[in-house]
This record gives C-alpha cells, sequence and structure tokens, in this order.
C-alpha cells in the first residue's frame, strides 16, 4: 500500500522489517524478497547520506540470508554499497561509517569464500580485523576471525586456525545467527 501511494519511506520500513522477521525466522526466500522490495523503495525515495546508509544496511542484510544462492549477484550489489560506504566514510570520518564499510568488506569476504577465491576472501576478511581492531570492536572481530579460523581449518592448519576460532566464540554468542556459533564451535572443535 506505501508503494502504491507512493510513500517509499514507509515502503522501504516495512519492507526492511518483513525482511529481518523473515531472516529472524531462517526463512531465506522471503527475506531475499523482502530486502530486495526494501532496496527499489529506496531507489524510489531519493538520496541523502541517510538513504545511502539505509541501501548499505539493506545490501548487507540482503548479502547475509542469500550468500550461498548467488555470490555473483551478491558481489555486484556488495561493490555498489563498497563505493558508497566508501565515500561516507572518507567524507565524515565516522567510526559508524568505518564499521558500516568493514560489514560490507565481510559479506564480500563470505561471497568469495563461497566462489571458492580463498585468497581475495582472506584479504577482505583480514581487512575487517583491522578495522575492528583499529575501533576496538570485538563483535565487529568475531565474524572475519570465525571465518578466518575455518577457512585455515579447511585448508589443513589446525595450529593456525584454533587461536581466531576460539577469540570468536564469546562474541558470537551475541550474534544473531546462532548458525555462525555452531559453526564456529564445530570448528573449533575439529582444530583441537
Amino acid at each position: 500500500h506505501f508503494a502504491r501511494g507512493e510513500d517509499y519511506e514507509g515502503a522501504f520500513r516495512h519492507f526492511d522489517r518483513a525482511g529481518d522477521e523473515a531472516a529472524r525466522l531462517s526463512a531465506g526466500v522471503e527475506a531475499r524478497r523482502h530486502f530486495t522490495a526494501a532496496l527499489a523503495a529506496l531507489d524510489r525515495a531519493g538520496g541523502g547520506d541517510e538513504n545511502r546508509r539505509r541501501r548499505i544496511d539493506t545490501v548487507i542484510k540482503k548479502a547475509s540470508v542469500s550468500a550461498m544462492v548467488d555470490p555473483a549477484e551478491n558481489l555486484l550489489l556488495l561493490e555498489g554499497a563498497e563505493a558508497a560506504a566508501q565515500e561516507l566514510a572518507a567524507a565524515l570520518a565516522a567510526p559508524a561509517d568505518r564499521r558500516r564499510l568493514a560489514r560490507v568488506h565481510f559479506w564480500m569476504g563470505r561471497a568469495h569464500w563461497y566462489r571458492g577465491a580463498y585468497p581475495e576472501a582472506a584479504r577482505y576478511f583480514r581487512s575487517v580485523l583491522d578495522v575492528a581492531e583499529e575501533v576496538g570492536d570485538e563483535a565487529l572481530a568475531a565474524l572475519p576471525s570465525s571465518t578466518i579460523g575455518r577457512l585455515l581449518v579447511v585448508q589443513g592448519d589446525f595450529v593456525g586456525g584454533a587461536p581466531l576460532l576460539a577469540r570468536a566464540l564469546g562474541s558470537l554468542a551475541g550474534v544473531e545467527s546462532v548458525t555462525e556459533w555452531i559453526l564456529n564451535a564445530g570448528f573449533l572443535g575439529i582444530a583441537l
């Protein structure tokens, strides 16, 4: 109704909330559909820094529920979000925008991981760790630490992977996706 009434801000809010709820329920197809509609509403809502941030955040959420479905499509969306996030981070130098750019880089790394481009994935994950350490954000460091640790374990480097997995375990307890914690704990067990 909001979109038909050309209230694109309202449409965005409702599609975004519906996507969040579908993601919480692990309803990936519905979440992707709602986040796609939210992005379309933002395209019609106009510009401005706040809508650029909303777009970046929505692209991140869409990537998080569709990373294994089509990594190439996600990479295209994430590259656009990366450019916008870099502009915001450079112009305002706000820690929130640096964190936002780091989250984009995490999902770009994850897309490369799913494509089997492990060196490229590791490069993105390490850049996220650098930002997390710079701003002192252990929660931001948790996902790339876990993913790098898993990557090392998959490659047979159990000694290198275990400390990263152990570092991430506590912080992943607060992450919305329990799947990440389960994967981290399982890989930590394998490494040990």
